[in-house]
This record gives C-alpha cells, structure tokens and sequence, in this order.
C-alpha cells in the first residue's frame, strides 16, 4: 500500500512541478521551486496538497486511510476500525 501511495503522490505532486526529495515511511517530503522556481511556488504547493488528499481519497485500500493536510506536511495514516471519527 506504501508504494502505490508513494506513487500516487509522486505523480499528483509533478503535476505542480513538485519535486520529491525524500520518502520517510508513510510521509514524503517535497519541494517546490527546487530545481527551478516559479513565481507561483506557495501556490503550486497548496493546490499540489490538494490535490493529493483527493487522489488518495480514490486509492483502493483494504484499511481506512485517511489523508491530513498541515501547513508544512501532508500526512496519510491507518485509522484502525475503532478509532473515534471513523467514517465507514
């Protein structure tokens, strides 16, 4: 589920001329305006952030997954069965 989660955000993410500088488990670091800037970085990386919270929302998954945006990380986690919140 990792990989296809990885590549799932890898692809979303060069859609907005993301870069990824490095997987850390369930996370992934990007950059933006790295290799090359654009005058619309912070932009391109909110709507890159976005974007990859709907396109995870469409995974197939065997578990819950749930997908939380922060100001600096975008974050997807197993939200076990019991969990408060959880929407079936």
């Amino acid at each position: 589920m990792i990989g296809v989660y990885h590549r799932c955000v890898a692809d979303t993410v060069a859609r907005f001329a993301g870069f990824v500088a490095k997987y850390m488990g369930d996370g992934v670091l990007i950059y933006f305006g790295y290799p090359r800037a654009h005058e619309d970085d912070a932009e391109r990386a909110v709507r890159a952030g976005l974007a990859v919270i709907e396109a995870v929302g469409r995974l197939p998954a065997r578990e819950h997954l749930r997908v939380r945006r922060h100001r600096d990380r975008d974050e997807l986690r197993h939200l076990p069965s019991s969990a408060p919140g959880r929407r079936s």
